[in-house]
């Protein structure tokens, strides 16, 4: 349960046994659309026209996305936003880059930057790959260095997703500011065997 008795998508547990609310928004490409092209009927349509080009800011799905859920993250349990998109160009592409953008450039008044959204841990990008032959998930999370100390996530599931906060600062760093530092067995957990 969240703030104001919100619910969310769903509670889950790392081995460490603390819960983290999640909260899953999956912005579609008909909110991409002008409201010339909905009145011109573009919404009756396919997403992907023949010759059709247009302008894109997929990071501005992100702010969209942690603006609609932020109201649902209390200030006493870890919280994460899993964006699930279906935008013209998918978050799956770039997404280090469109989440820098969204999440932490000043220029695009970033949403942690400070400490507006400190009730939300993180943000975690999700898709769905296909080769043909076998399907699976991904995921990228990107940590809130601001968050309140209550409202981070725990070390399994910033660990274990491979947590980062701004990705272009330190691309070998996955420690956030106000997250503690890393030890030496969680860096071999996130590095791998």
């Amino acid at each position: 349960m969240g703030r104001d008795r919100n619910k969310g998508e769903y509670l889950i547990q790392g081995p460490s046994g603390k819960n983290t609310f999640v909260e899953v928004k999956s912005p579609g490409w008909e909110g991409e659309l002008s409201d010339e092209e909905r009145k011109g009927g573009r919404l009756r349509q396919e997403k992907y026209l023949a010759f059709e080009g247009r302008a894109v800011a997929p990071w501005k799905a992100i702010q969209f996305a942690v603006d609609k859920a932020y109201k649902k993250f209390a200030t006493d349990i870890p919280n994460l936003l899993i964006v699930a998109d279906d935008l013209f160009l998918p978050l799956r592409y770039d997404t280090a880059i469109h989440a820098e953008e969204a999440l932490y450039e000043t220029r695009n008044n970033g949403c942690f930057i400070d400490a507006r959204y400190a009730n939300l841990g993180g943000v975690g990008v999700f898709w769905i790959e296909n080769d043909g032959r076998q399907i699976w998930y991904e995921i990228r999370l990107f940590l809130n260095p601001h968050a309140l100390r209550s409202t981070m996530l725990p070390d399994d599931i910033r660990l274990g997703f491979h947590g980062q906060e701004n990705p272009s600062a330190d691309r070998n760093s996955t420690r956030a500011a106000g997250y503690p530092a890393e030890t030496p067995f969680q860096r071999w957990l996130r590095e791998g065997v």
